[in-house]
């Protein structure tokens, strides 16, 4: 039928490799059972993996560390200094103040990329109590202290405090006629304070300027005989 018996086999076998059969065959085993060494080492770390992965899934979720690093902190002290400019306008009070326009340039520390701190210098000039009677005068210099807080969508909070020295402070004051005003510790003769709270929103001009748009509430404000609590401010700050 074609088939070779085990002698013809062997025969050939013998012809081909020689009469060392044994030698060969040993060979051969020893070979096979390497292979089937590094079969099951490759098995073993894939079942390890396996039950690696698994653990990892069955594992409780870690808790996040109760700190965060403040990307800031690598920064040198000069990329950390917030420039802002800001104005605001102001009018006439009943104490015969004229309507105001105050100019401002403040420099703020970034704490953090949310909180930022700082100082300014303010400039009051008098534009006149109306539209028929514009007149401009120095009404006066103040120092300023903010702190600003932002959240989401270049929405924050603001709070600041401010002191505005008159101009009776730096003119002769026996040349110049003072509003008769209701002295009290937040408006006097020389100076007026205020704190004022509220909220910011930012938006972005170009790549090295921002803009920013603060509605402010005087603590203060009757004891000034302001109109309005509220005040309206616009800023622009360089990045």
């Amino acid at each position: 039928m074609g088939f070779q018996t085990k002698q013809q086999m062997t025969a050939n076998l013998q012809k081909k490799f020689g009469s060392n059969l044994s030698g060969l065959q040993q060979n051969m085993g020893t070979q096979v059972k390497q292979f089937q060494d590094d079969l099951n080492k490759v098995k073993s770390t894939k079942n390890t993996i396996k039950q690696s992965r698994q653990s990892l899934k069955q594992a409780p979720s870690l808790n996040k560390p109760s700190f965060k690093v403040n990307p800031m902190r690598g920064l040198p002290f000069s990329k950390r200094i917030e420039k802002q400019y800001n104005y605001q306008t102001t009018r006439a009070t009943i104490d015969g103040k004229p309507a105001m326009l105050q100019l401002s340039a403040m420099a703020g520390f970034k704490h953090t990329p949310r909180f930022t701190y700082g100082l300014g210098v303010a400039a009051s000039i008098g534009l006149g109590q109306n539209w028929n009677n514009i007149r401009f005068s120095f009404e006066g210099v103040g120092l300023r202290s903010f702190a600003s807080w932002l959240w989401q969508y270049g929405i924050g909070a603001y709070a600041g405090y401010e002191r505005m020295y008159r101009k009776t402070v730096f003119v002769n004051k026996s040349s110049e006629s003072i509003p008769s005003i209701e002295l009290n510790p937040h408006n006097t003769k020389t100076f007026t304070d205020a704190i004022l709270i509220g909220l910011t929103k930012s938006y972005r001009i170009n790549e090295k300027w921002n803009g920013s748009i603060q509605v402010l509430y005087d603590i203060w404000w009757k004891e000034k005989g302001l109109r309005s609590p509220v005040q309206l401010r616009f800023a622009t700050m360089k990045n």
